[in-house]
């Protein structure tokens, strides 16, 4: 049996395994990729969040909040005010 120790196998899949099993739905990245798929549901790779579904799940959670908080909180998750990557991720959790 060969085995292969990487990112993938080790990392990338089982965390999709994991978030499959609490019912997160699965995409895969090409799926996403606008230079690969006409009709995308984002502009550019550059794109982390997927703010439509993340509207759309807001509301459905948070059903007393209106629009303009949702839009608010995607700004606030969207737009961090950071020197770097390590000061956002820390203001952001």
């Amino acid at each position: 049996m060969d085995l292969k120790f990487t990112e993938d196998t080790l990392s990338e899949q089982p965390a999709i395994e994991q978030l499959k099993r609490l019912k997160y739905d699965y995409v895969h990245g090409d799926e996403l990729d606008p230079e690969l798929k006409d009709d995308c549901e984002r502009f550019s790779r550059r794109e982390v969040v997927l703010i439509t579904r993340l509207k759309k799940k807001l509301a459905e959670i948070n059903a007393h909040l209106t629009e303009e908080s949702i839009n608010k909180a995607v700004r606030r998750v969207t737009h961090i005010q950071a020197e770097g990557l390590m000061e956002a991720n820390q203001k952001f959790h």
